[in-house]
């Protein structure tokens, strides 16, 4: 958000309040939750794609989120895909994976007004271009990000988790035809916790940082 970059949001709300805060990432809180109680459960190592207004990534390593530099891991929608003439995304970014396959630009695209009834057509089995087109950005995304962590699963969530296993399915195409052999026993899998996911990764937060 423009104006919050380097402004120390977690301390300044501690000192006002007197009791500890902790700030993260609204896709690392997903991450958690699911590392703990969702469809991350079963692996050590996943990445969590979550698909929405924009795209975000949580990286979980030995069960634990990975942050990175200033907690900036993770930020796979701005995977560059197209370099040059791509369509806008966070400034000064262009080309960018969100660009591409967000829902947002998705129902965009599509003529439908909301994600909603966007996949509510989708599911019933209308031919949606717009989704179809979106699932292979996607997929080619996940690969490139799949080849440098080589996680035991991807999680793929957010509001294109309504767009169910048809929308699944055009992603984990379009991933395996840009993977090497080695990264086909790679699952891409649904998210487990619906919409609550990023406040109960908020809880478990709280409830474990010091």
């Amino acid at each position: 958000m423009p104006g919050w970059t380097g402004f120390p949001a977690g301390r300044r709300r501690a000192a006002k309040l007197r009791r500890p805060v902790v700030v993260d990432n609204d896709v690392n809180c997903f991450a958690l939750a699911e590392a703990s109680a969702g469809a991350g459960r079963p692996y050590r190592h996943f990445l969590l794609a979550a698909v929405g207004t924009a795209i975000g990534g949580g990286i979980v390593i030995d069960r634990r989120l990975y942050r990175g530099l200033a907690g900036g891991a993770g930020e796979i929608g701005q995977l560059c895909m197209v370099p040059e003439g791509g369509p806008p995304c966070t400034e000064p970014l262009s080309g960018c994976l969100e660009a591409y396959a967000a829902s947002s630009v998705m129902v965009a695209r599509s003529g439908y007004d909301s994600i909603h009834a966007l996949a509510a057509a989708y599911v019933s089995g209308e031919p949606v271009a717009a989704v179809e087109e979106a699932a292979l950005w996607l997929g080619r995304g996940l690969a490139g990000v799949a080849h440098v962590l080589a996680p035991e699963a991807i999680l793929i969530g957010g509001s294109a988790g309504l767009l169910g296993e048809r929308y699944l399915a055009a992603v984990r195409t379009a991933f395996y035809g840009h993977t090497l052999p080695s990264f086909h026993a790679i699952p891409l899998v649904p998210t487990a916790l619906g919409a609550d996911s990023g406040l109960i990764g908020a809880g478990l937060l709280a409830g474990t940082s010091e």
